[in-house]
């Protein structure tokens, strides 16, 4: 069974989650359609930030899809916001989940939190840079169920002072892969 660097990072602690979550993260290769609203901050550098990582212009209930893909250890997730697509590849590092969005690789570790899982970003390296953690964005993301028993997904970034930068949230559930 092939399991993404987050699950993987988890360890025993995974067994606490609800099986959607776990299924999540355990079925690759994998494709999951939904519903996702996005917001940027109000700032330039929020936007520019948002748009480099590859994400779309702000919009609310856009259909969702999202496909997952494992080679040699480093994990494909291709995100279609409505007619926008944005690529980004996990691997795990070390003690830490490596995602990279364009010019910015993000560290980040997840925790099981209830029956939640919280996803936070502990290092950024932006085009080649490693930040001091001082600039180092700061997220506050959970995936969990909903009332409906759909996997539910809060995925943000804030700058250090705490100024939104991208967050998109929704909900997604399985879908056949093509032939």
């Amino acid at each position: 069974m092939v399991q993404d660097p987050f699950w993987k990072l988890l360890g025993d602690r995974r067994q606490d989650l609800p099986d959607v979550l776990r299924s999540f993260h355990e079925t690759i290769p994998a494709r999951y359609t939904g519903q996702v609203s996005v917001i940027h901050g109000r700032s330039w550098l929020a936007r520019t930030m948002a748009r480099l990582a590859g994400f779309p212009d702000a919009a609310a209930d856009l259909p969702f899809q999202l496909d997952v893909e494992e080679q040699d250890g480093v994990f494909k997730w291709t995100r279609q916001f409505g007619l926008h697509t944005s690529v980004s590849h996990a691997w795990l590092e070390g003690d830490h989940v490596c995602e990279k969005f364009g010019p910015f690789r993000l560290l980040m570790h997840s925790e099981v939190n209830g029956d939640r899982l919280k996803i936070s970003i502990d290092k950024m390296i932006a085009f080649g840079i490693n930040l001091p953690d001082a600039l180092t964005p700061k997220s506050e993301s959970v995936e969990s169920l909903d009332e409906a028993g759909r996997y539910v997904f809060d995925i943000s970034a804030y700058s250090p002072w705490e100024e939104l930068l991208v967050r998109y949230n929704g909900w997604m559930v399985p879908s056949p892969l093509p032939l």
